[in-house]
């Protein structure tokens, strides 16, 4: 992983540094990981990822810039929970 970590995880200022000397262990972020969850969720129940992505929006839930969910972010966060 390089740059940042994905959405529903954060970096642990606490933990080991890797060899770039940043925080090498990535945690939970417990501000998004509800919006995980939900994803999550509804792809269990078959709904697409634009649906999700709505679903989302109509709940509050904002990506890191406060934008609504595209579609491939909604993809990108199935398929790496997978």
């Amino acid at each position: 992983m390089g740059g940042h970590a994905p959405y529903g995880k954060m970096l642990d200022g606490a933990g080991p540094v890797n060899r770039n000397g940043r925080p090498g262990r990535v945690i939970d972020n417990p501000d998004e990981i509800a919006a995980v969850a939900l994803a999550l969720e509804l792809a269990k129940e078959g709904k697409g990822a634009a649906q999700i992505a709505a679903a989302l929006s109509a709940q509050g839930f904002t990506n890191r810039r406060g934008h609504p969910f595209h579609h491939e972010t909604i993809r990108r966060i199935v398929a790496r929970a997978g």
